[in-house]
């Protein structure tokens, strides 16, 4: 689908530094289990890969996101990517805010 680039931040041990993330969809479906009664409907999903390219250490980013959002468009998957990125920002903010305010 494209490529984008963002900064990874400086943090336990890691070092600041730029990634370039290949970004790749997919459509999946999930055929679900057979069950005594029958087997319910199977469940399409899409899947957005967001790979760094030109790192080959172990700390090279590898996110797969599943989603039932639309990804249709470069924009789309990025949007999801998006709110995975800040996420991590929400998880930190409440850190803060239990171990700081009590």
């Amino acid at each position: 689908m494209g490529k984008y680039t963002i900064v990874v931040p400086q943090k336990g041990g890691r070092k600041k530094r730029k990634a370039t993330l290949q970004v790749k969809r997919k459509k999946m479906t999930i055929q679900a289990p057979q069950r005594p009664g029958g087997r319910p409907e199977s469940v399409t999903m899409n899947i957005v890969s967001a790979e760094e390219i030109g790192n080959d250490s172990e700390d090279r980013l590898h996110w797969v996101l599943l989603t039932t959002e639309d990804i249709e468009t470069f924009e789309d998957c990025r949007s999801i990517i998006r709110f995975y990125e800040l996420r991590w920002r929400i998880e930190e903010f409440h850190k803060a805010w239990k171990s700081g305010a009590g």
